[in-house]
C-alpha cells in the first residue's frame, strides 16, 4: 500500500470560544479540533478551556465537555459533567446533553461565567 499525504489528512474544524464576562472577559479560546478530540471546560485541572468568573474559582474541578458528533467534526455536544452549579446554555439549564448551534452561549453555573461558541471553518 503506498502512503498518500492527501489521503492522510484529517479534516478539522477550528471552534472559538469567546469569553463574555469573568475573569477571561474579552478574550477568546481558538481551538483546532479533529473529530475525535474533546474540550473540556471549566476552572482549572486537566481542561483544555480554563473558565471562570472570578480568580478564586480556578481551583475549581470540570464541568462540561464539548463533544463533536457525527465523525466530521462540524457539529458539537455540550455535556454536564455532573457539575452541582449546573451548565446552561442560551440560560437553560442542560439535563443531559444539548446540541450547540453558532452564536450559543454557554454559562457554567446560573450566575457563572459566559462564552459565546463559534465555529470558523474547516481546516484540511
Amino acid at each position: 500500500m503506498v502512503f498518500n499525504a492527501l489521503t492522510a489528512r484529517v479534516s478539522m474544524v477550528r471552534v472559538v470560544l469567546r469569553h463574555l464576562n469573568g475573569a477571561r472577559s474579552a478574550q477568546a479560546d481558538v481551538l483546532d479540533i479533529d473529530a475525535q478530540s474533546e474540550v473540556v471546560l471549566g476552572p482549572a485541572g486537566a481542561t483544555t478551556v480554563q473558565v471562570a468568573s472570578s480568580a478564586a474559582e480556578l481551583a475549581d474541578r470540570p464541568r462540561a465537555r464539548l463533544i463533536p458528533v457525527e465523525g466530521n467534526g462540524r457539529r458539537f455536544v455540550l455535556v454536564d459533567l455532573e457539575s452541582p452549579e449546573g451548565v446552561y446554555v442560551n440560560h437553560k439549564r442542560v439535563v443531559d446533553a444539548v446540541l450547540l448551534r453558532p452564536g450559543d452561549v454557554i454559562q457554567l453555573g446560573e450566575a457563572g461565567a459566559e462564552i459565546e461558541f463559534r465555529i470558523e471553518g474547516v481546516l484540511l
